[in-house]
């Protein structure tokens, strides 16, 4: 991402977290003013425009140093704010001073797969911390979308096999990294483009052909012709799944509840007994007072 004019584009053109993830954070998970969180991955600087009124401290960590300077200039000098052009393998954080972390785009699942990063968040993470991982997923499962249409554009004008919203972690990864367990939740979100937009869109998506690649002016027409087909009133319309993946880190039960749990285990069968006995008495007080009444109607 080093080429200046794609981070630009990667910023304006690609999508954004919406403001319902915020919300989800906020009123579900409680992540509040008291948190230190720490972002990192493509797109921090939205992430960081929703967040720094939220909570006590942001601190936003990206390796690469020309997206690290764009991130500065674009939010500019804040209070709760720290950056560092950092790796998230080599974190410049103190153990225990982190409530909580992000990691959005590719950047969740390379880190899926590191160890090393693994054991960065265990050491900066404090007892019982969320992390979450967001990602963007393009939706083309309904035909002659243009969301449809751009994937198998995208297909045949490509670098590698696939484009960068194509797919989700698997589940594998995401039980070994997530190890006391995960939880998905989805929320919808669009990208809206002119004709400039979506030319920046597919020049800074991962695996376009570089402007030097002589199939890439064939690509520009092709693109040009699948926007004049699906166009209305100028704009194109990418349809999107957000997902955010989230899950506890240094996941802590108190050794105080494990006794308590494994006391009231025992007792279990006693207080069930207990309980038998109770009810026993209450039909035997029952079956004396039917029995008396009747002899005293008897009598009578």
């Amino acid at each position: 991402m080093n080429n200046p004019d794609n981070i630009i584009y990667r910023s304006e053109f690609h999508p954004h977290p919406p403001l319902q993830v915020l919300e989800f954070l906020k009123y579900e998970l409680q992540v509040g003013r008291k948190y230190v969180v720490m972002v990192s991955g493509e797109g921090t600087e939205h992430f960081g425009r929703l967040w720094l009124k939220h909570v006590n401290l942001l601190c936003l960590l990206e390796e690469d140093k020309e997206y690290h300077r764009f991130i500065v200039e674009t939010l500019g000098e804040q209070p709760n704010l720290w950056t560092a052009a950092a790796s998230l393998k080599r974190m410049p954080l103190d153990e225990d001073s982190i409530d909580s972390a992000v990691l959005i785009g590719e950047g969740f699942n390379n880190t899926l797969s590191s160890h090393e990063i693994t054991a960065e968040l265990q050491r900066c993470l404090r007892l019982n911390s969320y992390v979450l991982g967001l990602r963007h997923r393009l939706t083309t499962d309904t035909e002659r979308t243009f969301s449809w249409a751009f994937s198998h554009f995208f297909r045949q004008y490509t670098l590698g096999p696939d484009h960068e919203y194509d797919s989700s972690p698997d589940e594998n990864s995401l039980g070994q990294f997530f190890k006391s367990g995960y939880e998905r939740k989805l929320f919808p979100n669009q990208v809206r483009l002119d004709w400039d937009g979506l030319q920046g869109y597919y020049i800074a998506s991962h695996n376009a052909l570089p402007p030097d690649d002589p199939k890439f002016k064939w690509a520009i027409k092709a693109l040009h012709i699948l926007f004049e087909q699906y166009q209305t009133d100028g704009e194109v319309l990418l349809d999107y799944q957000t997902e955010l993946y989230y899950g506890l880190f240094n996941k802590f039960v108190p050794a105080i509840s494990l006794r308590k749990n494994i006391f009231f285990t025992l007792l279990r069968p006693f207080a069930f007994g207990f309980y038998v006995l109770v009810k026993l008495n209450v039909y035997f007080w029952k079956m004396l007072g039917k029995l008396f009444r009747f002899r005293v109607k008897k009598r009578v």
